[in-house]
């Protein structure tokens, strides 16, 4: 982590799309390390409830975004209310 913020300094160097990449790079990295373990524990949780026993050494193998990708492919989260583009926005949810 502290080599993630030592880095934040240098986000604005550049021009503005070396920027842009930059900022998504640390968006990137904090999530990584901020947010991959709970990702990785849900992911083991979810396996645990369908009877499987897993495997830690395997679930903190993939990258953030196959960890995610992997749960939402359960399609366990379908019932959480998402909103379209002709629902009404309340509290700013989209529901």
């Amino acid at each position: 982590m502290w080599t993630i913020r030592k880095n934040a300094e240098k986000i604005g160097t550049g021009d503005y799309y070396e920027k842009t990449i930059n900022y998504m790079k640390h968006i990137g990295d904090t999530l990584e390390i901020g947010t991959k373990h709970l990702v990785s524990e849900l992911w083991a949780l979810i396996q645990v409830a369908e009877g499987i026993i897993p495997n830690y050494k395997k679930i903190r193998k993939p990258d953030f975004g196959v960890a995610i990708q992997n749960i939402l492919d359960k399609q366990l989260l379908n019932s959480v209310p998402r909103g379209n583009k002709d629902s009404e926005i309340i509290s700013g949810l989209g529901i």
